[in-house]
């Protein structure tokens, strides 16, 4: 399996469905700079 083209698809308890895949180069840094953001609120 290559990691970078993950995907499962999946169903959430309340019936909702969800994707769940691997993040893609350009999202990375976008990711890294939510999480920093998050981390840096009171």
């Amino acid at each position: 399996m290559n990691a970078a083209e993950y995907l499962a698809l999946e169903t959430l308890r309340d019936g909702r469905p969800v994707r769940i895949r691997a993040l893609r180069p350009v999202e990375r840094e976008l990711m890294r700079a939510a999480v920093v953001y998050q981390l840096q609120l009171p």
